[in-house]
């Protein structure tokens, strides 16, 4: 339990303010990158840097502008290429 919730509780909060607030999730690092080009500002919380679970991943932001190298880890380009990145936030 948090905060006197037990987790199917925070499971379905951690739910409406997923939807509420236009964050995605995804379950590795590979699953963000497939992903089409967002059309605006996004937010993904990725489960897992290979499979969710394995203790890689975190939240990433979309910053349409940016065209740094890929990284692997902080900055993500998507598989279609282009202009933009997710970049993990700390």
């Amino acid at each position: 339990m948090l905060g006197g919730l037990d987790f199917r509780s925070l499971r379905a909060l951690f739910a409406l303010e997923t939807q509420r607030n236009g964050i995605g999730v995804v379950d590795s690092v590979a699953a963000l990158k497939a992903m089409a080009k967002p059309s605006g500002k996004a937010t993904y919380l990725v489960r897992g840097f290979a499979t969710a679970g394995d203790g890689g991943g975190g939240f990433y932001w979309w910053d349409s502008a940016d065209a740094t190298a890929d990284d692997g880890g902080t900055i993500i380009q998507l598989d279609a290429g282009g202009v933009g990145r997710f970049k993990k936030l700390f």
